[in-house]
C-alpha cells in the first residue's frame, strides 16, 4: 500500500539518497512534473511538487539529487492566496521568506438546519456575506501586488511580469476553500465577472489577474481558517515536494 510524504526541498536530496541506497540498482526517470523512481525489489516512489514544472536532467540524462532541492522549492517569488469562510491570508513570498502579507476575518454563517422561508433568507444572508468576502480578499490582493509592482527601485513589469528585486512572480498558491480562491481569482481586476466585479472590463498588462492567469499554481485546500501562522506553513509546503512511495520493506 502506498503512502504519502511532503519534504521539504532542502531534506530531498538526502531522502532521495536514502532511498536509492536501500534499493540498489534503483531508476531514475523525469516524468511530466517531477520524478519516478523504481527498484528490483518492487519499491516504487513518485515526487512531485509544482504541476507543469519539470526536474532538469544531467546532458547524460541522469537525475542529480542536488539539484532536485531547487527543483521542489519551486518559483523563487510566489502569491498567496488562502481563504475560508472563517477567515483569509494574502502573501507574497520571495524565496523562504513572506515580504508582505495579510490576514483578516470576515464572518461568514455557518450552516442551519431551519427549512422553509427561514432556510431561503439564511442561504441568501450567507451568500451575501460570502460574496462580500470574496471581493474584500480580492481588494487585498490587488493592493498587495500593486505595493510590489510600485515598490520604487523594486518593481519591474517592464518583461510583462512581476519582479522584486530581480525575481518575477513565478507561483502562485492557493489554499483554504477552493469554490472561494476560484472566485477571489474571478474578481481580479482584468478577470471576467465575479459577485461583484464591476471592473471586470478593465484588462490591462499588468493586471492582478493577467499577471496570475497564467502563473504554475500549487492547491492547498486541506488547510484550516488561514492565520499567519496558516500562512507561514502554506510557504513551507510550497516548498516541499510530495512523494507517492510504495516500498515492501516497510510494510
Amino acid at each position: 500500500m502506498s503512502r504519502r510524504l511532503e519534504i521539504g526541498a532542502a531534506r530531498l536530496p538526502g531522502w532521495m539518497a536514502r532511498f536509492a541506497a536501500r534499493h540498489p540498482g534503483a531508476t531514475a526517470q523525469v516524468t511530466a512534473d517531477g520524478v519516478r523512481l523504481d527498484t528490483p525489489d518492487g519499491a516504487w516512489a513518485e515526487v512531485t511538487a509544482w504541476p507543469g514544472i519539470r526536474p532538469e536532467p544531467s546532458p547524460t540524462g541522469l537525475i542529480g539529487w542536488d539539484s532536485l532541492a531547487d527543483w521542489a522549492a519551486g518559483p523563487p517569488a510566489c502569491a498567496f492566496v488562502l481563504i475560508r469562510r472563517g477567515g483569509w491570508a494574502v502573501g507574497l513570498s520571495q524565496g523562504d521568506r513572506l515580504v508582505r502579507h495579510r490576514t483578516g476575518r470576515r464572518y461568514v454563517q455557518s450552516r442551519t438546519a431551519a427549512g422553509g422561508w427561514s432556510q431561503q433568507r439564511f442561504a441568501r444572508r450567507r451568500g451575501n456575506q460570502a460574496d462580500a468576502l470574496v471581493v474584500h480578499v480580492a481588494g487585498v490582493v490587488e493592493e498587495l501586488v500593486g505595493q510590489w509592482r510600485d515598490d520604487p527601485g523594486q518593481g519591474d513589469v517592464s518583461s510583462g511580469g512581476l519582479a522584486l528585486n530581480g525575481l518575477v512572480l513565478g507561483g502562485l498558491v492557493l489554499g483554504g476553500d477552493k469554490a472561494l480562491a476560484s472566485a477571489v481569482l474571478a474578481e481580479l481586476p482584468g478577470a471576467g465577472a465575479g459577485p461583484g466585479n464591476s471592473r471586470a472590463g478593465s484588462s490591462r498588462a499588468g493586471s492582478p489577474a493577467t499577471l496570475m492567469a497564467d502563473l504554475p499554481r500549487r492547491e492547498l485546500y486541506d488547510l484550516p481558517d488561514p492565520r499567519l501562522v496558516v500562512l507561514r506553513s502554506a510557504l513551507t509546503r510550497a516548498r516541499s515536494a510530495v512523494v507517492t512511495i510504495d516500498d515492501p520493506a516497510l510494510r
